[in-house]
């Protein structure tokens, strides 16, 4: 099933909204959180709640019986709200919307950080730091390994992309070698 980002965007607004009345804006970050990787990994949960032909009632029931008394309540009527209005396929969405706008409303921008090797807790803030201090912003910092980045660091925040791997590099003198004229 397609998932319009212009609702999911609409319902993690209003789950931002509902966490702030309630002032538990931080609570339902944490807890939205675990409820992604959760939903993420286990795909039988993910497709018996989006799959149109299992009644609403039994999707109902296991919402309940899964994340009523291990999550805020505020985040299990945000699911039965959206299971009522035919929209659960957007849930997950909705939360990674939600902490988005968090991210936003504390002033963090977040950031994909990727390099070929994993790096050490110093290394990593060090990096941060000079990211924040290039960019003028602070910074909410996921570190990704990904062995085919030969060298170097791939970084990503919104619109931002600073690739400083060897690949790049390479790739970069070769397109400059070819538009090279030789006299």
């Amino acid at each position: 099933m397609r998932v319009d980002p212009e609702i999911s965007r609409t319902y993690g607004a209003a789950l931002l909204g509902a966490a702030k009345q309630a002032g538990i804006l931080d609570r339902i970050g944490d807890e939205g959180l675990v409820l992604i990787e959760a939903l993420r990994s286990n795909q039988k949960l993910q497709v018996f709640l989006e799959t149109p032909s299992i009644p609403d009632e039994e999707k109902k029931s296991l919402v309940e019986r899964v994340f009523r008394g291990k999550v805020d309540n505020l985040l299990v009527n945000f699911a039965l709200l959206m299971l009522e209005r035919r929209r659960l396929e957007h849930f997950v969405p909705a939360l990674e919307e939600f902490e988005r706008l968090l991210l936003a409303e504390k002033g963090l921008h977040e950031a994909e950080i990727t390099t070929t090797q994993a790096l050490d807790a110093a290394t990593q803030a060090a990096l941060v730091a000079t990211m924040e201090r290039h960019l003028g912003w602070k910074l909410s910092a996921r570190f990704k390994v990904d062995p085919k980045v030969v060298g170097g660091v791939l970084f990503r925040s919104g619109d931002v992309l600073v690739d400083t791997t060897l690949m790049t590099q390479l790739h970069e003198l070769e397109r400059r070698l070819l538009h090279t004229q030789v006299l």
